[in-house]
C-alpha cells in the first residue's frame, strides 16, 4: 500500500515529482502540471490517504532529475547488454513482467521513446514510470533491487553508448566480428544495414555512402555496382511493416500530452523521409483517430490533439459550501461573496490604480492567507517605494512574496492561497486572456486569484473584450476614480438587487490610501451627474467603503 510518508519521501530524499496511479497505470488525475512543479503536502495527503489500490508514479524529465531506461524482455536485455557498460550501478526497479527499470540522470533534451531497439523504451521528459512499492491489478509488485536502492546508490549519467544511439541512431549498430561481412553473410549484412540506416532517418546519398565503405571492407570486396540496388531496396520497403508502425505510434500516443504535429512523431520515431514511409504513418494516425485516441487540430495539416477523456467526478453532496474570507477594497464585501477557485478580474486603464488597490488588498488579507504577488513592471527598488508609502506598517510587516513574472502564470501560482496578477500583458494577442484564465482557473484548488488587466480609458471591458468573461466571478473596470461592477456572480445572499452596473467613485492618496463613495445604480449615477459639482463627497447608495482603507 502506498501512504502519503512514501510519496513524500521520494519528493524530498530523491526530488521527485510524484502522481497517483491506478492499477492499470493510468493516471488518477491530470497530471501534466507536475512537469513542472512537485506535489504539496495536500495534495499528496489527498491522493493517498483511504485510496490503498492506487500505486506511485514518479513523472520522469528534468522536473525530478530523471531519465529510465525501460528494458521489457529478454531482447531488450540482450540488446542492452552491448550497450552498458560493465559496472554499471545504477537503482534498479524489478517490473512485474520481469523486466527492468535503470535510473539514470536527466538526459537534456531527451523526450520519451517508445521502442528505442526491441525491449527497450526510455521515460524521460513527458513520461512517467511506477515506482515501488506498488501493485498492479494483477497483484504484482514493483520492487527495488537489494543492491540498486536509491539510499544505496546515486544515479548514474546516461552512459554514452546509449546516449549516440538515441541521438544518432547509426552508432554503435555496427560491431563487425569474424562472421560479419564475409562470403556468404556479406549480403544480407549489407542490407540489414542498408535498412537500419534508413530506419534511423538517414538520407539515401548518405546510406549509399556508409554502405560503399563496408561494401569495400568485406571479405571478399562487394562489388561497387550493386550498393545501389542495396540502398533503394531499403528505401523502397519502408522504414517498418505498417503494422509494427501502427503499434508504435499508439505507444508515442500513449505517453503524448497536448497537441502535437506529425513532424515531431516522425523525428522522435526516427522516420525515413520516404514516400512510403510517410503514406504508412498517416495511414496509423488515421487508425488512431477512427479508435477515438485522438483529433485533429488547428487549420495546419498534420497537427492532431490526444483526446483526454478522463475526468474526475465531482464531489458536490459532500461538498462543504465554505466560503474564502477576505476582503475586498473598495467596500466591495458588501455586494460579492468569494467562493474557493474564484478568479476576480480588475481592468484598470492607465493610472487608475490597480497596483495601488492590489497592494490595499495584500494589505488587508496578509494576516489571515498566503499570498503571492506577481509583477512584470516593477522591479524590487520600485514595489519597496510603493510599500513604503503605506506610514501604517514597516517592511518587515509585510507578509507576502513578490516575484516578477510576465508569463505561464499557472505553472508557478499558489493552488491554495491568494495570488495576485498584477497585470497580464496581452500586447497583439488579446483573443488569449480567456485561455490564460482558464490555466490558471484549473490550477487552483481552494485559493483564488486577483487578475489585472490593462483597459483603455472609457471602454467598456479591459483587454480581451468579453473573451475574458467567461472565467472571473468578480469583474470591476477602473476608470481613472470611477469603478464598475461588470459582473459579480456570487452576491450576497438577500441583497435583493444584481449590482452588475453599479458605480462607485473612489480616490488614492499617494497611492497608499484609498476612500471610496458608495456603490449606487446606473440611474442613480445619471441622475447624481446632473448636478455634480466636481467635488469628491459622498452619495446615496449601497456598501461604501468609507474613509482611508487600512
Amino acid at each position: 500500500m502506498i501512504t502519503p510518508e512514501i510519496a513524500k519521501r521520494y519528493r524530498d530524499a530523491y526530488g521527485f515529482s510524484v502522481i497517483p496511479l491506478l492499477g492499470n497505470k493510468k493516471p488518477v488525475l491530470k497530471w501534466e502540471e507536475f512537469q513542472k512543479r512537485k506535489a504539496t503536502d495536500q495534495e499528496i495527503d489527498s491522493w493517498f490517504y483511504g485510496h490503498p489500490d492506487y500505486m506511485i508514479g514518479i513523472v520522469t524529465g528534468e522536473i525530478s532529475d530523471l531519465t529510465v531506461v525501460d528494458i521489457d524482455d529478454d531482447a531488450g536485455k540482450e540488446n542492452m547488454a552491448k550497450l552498458l557498460p560493465d559496472g554499471l550501478d545504477a537503482p534498479t526497479v524489478h517490473t512485474p513482467r520481469g523486466g527492468f527499470h535503470l535510473y539514470c540522470r536527466y538526459y537534456r533534451g531527451l523526450r520519451n521513446m517508445a521502442r528505442l531497439m526491441p525491449g527497450v523504451d526510455i521515460r524521460s521528459e513527458g513520461g512517467y514510470v511506477v515506482a515501488p512499492p506498488s501493485v498492479n491489478d494483477d497483484d504484482r509488485r514493483y520492487v527495488w533491487d537489494v543492491a540498486a536502492h536509491p539510499e544505496d546508490v546515486q544515479r548514474p549519467a546516461m552512459p554514452d553508448a546509449l546516449a549516440q544511439v538515441m541521438f544518432k541512431p547509426t552508432a554503435a549498430i555496427i560491431t563487425p566480428g569474424k562472421d560479419m561481412f564475409v562470403q556468404g553473410t556479406r549480403d544480407e549484412d549489407l542490407f540489414h544495414v542498408a535498412n537500419t540506416l534508413v530506419k534511423g532517418g538517414m538520407v539515401a546519398d548518405r546510406v549509399q555512402a556508409v554502405l560503399t565503405i563496408l561494401a569495400k571492407n568485406c571479405q571478399p570486396p562487394f562489388p561497387e555496382d550493386e550498393v545501389d540496388i542495396k540502398v533503394r531496396s531499403a528505401m523502397d520497403r519502408g522504414l517498418r511493416r505498417d503494422g509494427t508502425l501502427t503499434q508504435d505510434v499508439a505507444d508515442w500516443i500513449r505517453d503524448a500530452t497536448g497537441v502535437f504535429t506529425a513532424n515531431e512523431m516522425s523525428k522522435s520515431l526516427s522516420i525515413p523521409d520516404t514516400r512510403e514511409a510517410k503514406s504508412n504513418l498517416s495511414k496509423a494516425l488515421a487508425r488512431m483517430i477512427e479508435k477515438g485516441a485522438i483529433v485533429r487540430h488547428g487549420t495546419r495539416n498534420g497537427e492532431y490533439r490526444k483526446i483526454d477523456d478522463e475526468c474526475l467526478e465531482m464531489e458536490w453532496r459532500s461538498a462543504n459550501v465554505k466560503t474564502f474570507d477576505v476582503y475586498w477594497p473598495l467596500g466591495l464585501n458588501a455586494l460579492f461573496v468569494t467562493y474557493p477557485k474564484n478568479i476576480c478580474v480588475l481592468a484598470g486603464a492607465k493610472d487608475a490604480g490597480k497596483t495601488a488597490l492590489c497592494l490595499d488588498f495584500i494589505k488587508h488579507n496578509m494576516a489571515k492567507h498566503n499570498i503571492q504577488y506577481f509583477t512584470n513592471e516593477m522591479g524590487p527598488e520600485e514595489l519597496k517605494m510603493r510599500i513604503a508609502k503605506h506610514t501604517d506598517l514597516g517592511p518587515d510587516d509585510w507578509k507576502f512574496n513578490a516575484y516578477e513574472r510576465g508569463d505561464n502564470y499557472e505553472d508557478v501560482i499558489d493552488p491554495t492561497g491568494i495570488n495576485v496578477i498584477d497585470y497580464v500583458e496581452l500586447n497583439d494577442a488579446c483573443y488569449m486572456v480567456g485561455d490564460i484564465l482558464k490555466k490558471i482557473h484549473q490550477k487552483l484548488t481552494t485559493g483564488i486569484a486577483l487578475v489585472c488587466l490593462q483597459k483603455s480609458f472609457g471602454a467598456t471591458l479591459g483587454r480581451g473584450a468579453d473573451f475574458g468573461l467567461q472565467r472571473p466571478r468578480l469583474y470591476v473596470t477602473l476608470d481613472r476614480g470611477v469603478a464598475k461592477i461588470v459582473t459579480a456572480k456570487n452576491r450576497v445572499p438577500g441583497l435583493g438587487f444584481n449590482p452588475t452596473g453599479y458605480i462607485c467613485r473612489y480616490k488614492l492618496f499617494d497611492g497608499a490610501g484609498v476612500s471610496s463613495e458608495e456603490w449606487h445604480s446606473p440611474e442613480a449615477e445619471e441622475e447624481m451627474n446632473k448636478g455634480f459639482d466636481g467635488m469628491f463627497k459622498p452619495r446615496p447608495g449601497f456598501g461604501a467603503g468609507r474613509g482611508f482603507a487600512r
